[in-house]
């Protein structure tokens, strides 16, 4: 097992600059769920549909979400400011389709935060066990804020905060615990397109193959975090 604590690190990484996951040199790169380059699919995925849909300002307090069906969001947020306090979340059911469409476009992820959206998630629990079940996915212009929230993802391509997509796609995380269990799911990344992760403390667990604690093709600020990786020949902090 190894261990490592970070106080102040800063990765910013540009197109051309940093190989898109699922590159192949020695075997590929940490969390990737793709082809390199750009590969894959062409166009933009969405989900078919969620257990929650928010769709204007608001509060949920105490509340318990979850979904079984393939390709559905549990929380899915495009177009709202809203905020999820002391919730439970429980996402099941793999993805039906490509790595490209959930690694890249989130549609299986249990937390969704897109376009105009501005999502708060506050002392939540959130549970995936599916294929390509992302915990906390914020893509292309979307804003999520996490405090003090967990997340245990127990399949494959189930990355912990994920952000892609750019254009001002933007994930805030403070004292956050994220453990995820099997490949390709590395505890904090970046991907396709960009997007910037800001982490403030925390713990971050990763314990399959072909995983990173911090993985990142975009920009990423991570300050304080322990983390462990049971990985016994993949970096903890890869494409920087």
């Amino acid at each position: 097992m190894k261990q490592f604590t970070l106080t102040v690190i800063a990765m910013m990484c540009f197109a051309g600059a940093c190989a898109q996951p699922g590159g192949n040199p020695g075997g590929g790169n940490p969390g990737g769920g793709g082809n390199p380059g750009g590969g894959g699919s062409s166009s933009v995925a969405y989900s078919n549909g969620a257990a929650l849909v928010i769709t204007s300002n608001g509060t949920y307090t105490g509340q318990t979400y979850s979904t079984s069906n393939s390709d559905y969001n549990v929380v899915k947020d495009t177009c709202a400011t809203a905020t999820l306090s002391g919730c439970t979340l429980t996402k099941t059911g793999d993805t039906s389709s490509s790595g490209d469409n959930s690694s890249f476009y989130g549609i299986n992820a249990a937390v969704y935060c897109s376009s105009n959206g501005v999502l708060t998630l506050k002392n939540c629990n959130v549970t995936t066990n599916a294929d390509g079940a992302n915990a906390f996915f914020c893509y292309n212009g979307g804003k999520l804020y996490l405090y003090n929230d967990t997340c245990v993802n127990s399949s494959t391509r189930s990355r912990g905060i994920h952000c892609t997509g750019g254009n001002g796609a933007t994930v805030y995380a403070y004292n956050c615990k994220v453990v995820t269990e099997k490949e390709t799911s590395s505890t904090i990344a970046t991907d396709r397109g960009g997007g910037t992760v800001y982490v403030n403390g925390g713990y971050y667990e990763a314990n399959g193959g072909k995983c990173a604690i911090v993985y990142s093709t975009g920009d990423m600020y991570v300050t304080g975090i322990t983390g462990y990786s049971n990985n016994s020949n993949e970096g903890d902090i890869a494409d920087i």
